[in-house]
């Protein structure tokens, strides 16, 4: 998609893709145009659009998570490209997980749609993810990935219960995002051969509860 947009901002597109990724909204170019647009000026014509790529769901949440995202870009500056290195990831992170600490979070803009951005961004850049393995940049720890990680302590694998909530409209639980990266980072011990989108792929798989992920592999 980055590819596709390459004409946009690439925080843009990475937030749209990763609504996607959290099953918020369905992963369509089409869906991701609408998206970047809303992102850059809130508009009537582009949110009826997006609206309409709902799951089972339904589109409050695509406009919700839009809305949010559209005032976090607005009050939170960041490069104009992504960063080549982890470190710079990083401190880019950390500016934008700064805004969502305060009272006025913006509605749905919790631990998934706070970090999902990243991990598309990341996933772009394959020497940078080989590198990720360390939580120096955190991914997303909700939806499938929650409960992929309850798996895992309900059969003794993990020895800690993962923190926080499955979904982003719940109450939002800031440590619940580097609890949950520390998990992450207990899985991966031991493996010379892995980084931490292997263990977070993983855990989406363990995890999702979509009938069609029998026919993934």
């Amino acid at each position: 998609m980055l590819a596709a947009f390459s004409d946009r901002n690439p925080w843009h597109v990475c937030f749209a893709v990763g609504l996607c990724w959290g099953r918020l909204a369905k992963f369509e170019p089409e869906f991701v145009g609408a998206a970047i647009n809303l992102l850059e000026n809130w508009n009537a014509a582009d949110l009826k659009f997006a609206r309409t790529f709902h799951y089972e769901r339904g589109p409050e949440p695509i406009e919700q998570s839009l809305a949010g995202g559209n005032k976090m870009f607005d009050s939170v500056v960041l490069p104009e490209q992504l960063p080549d290195d982890l470190e710079k990831y990083r401190r880019v992170q950390e500016r934008w997980l700064g805004r969502i600490l305060g009272k006025d979070r913006p509605k749905y803009i919790g631990s998934w749609n706070a970090t999902a951005m990243f991990m598309v961004a990341l996933f772009s850049n394959k020497v940078l993810a080989d590198k990720l393995v360390t939580p120096i940049v955190m991914l997303p720890p909700g939806g499938p990935i929650y409960n992929g990680l309850s798996i895992l302590h309900q059969t003794h694998v993990l020895s800690t219960k993962p923190a926080g909530s499955e979904l982003d409209d719940q109450a939002f639980e800031p440590g619940a995002i580097y609890e949950n990266n520390a998990l992450f980072v207990e899985i991966l011990r031991g493996k010379s051969d892995w980084n931490l989108l292997d263990v977070h792929s993983g855990l989406y798989m363990l995890g999702t509860r979509l009938a069609e992920s029998d026919g993934w592999f």
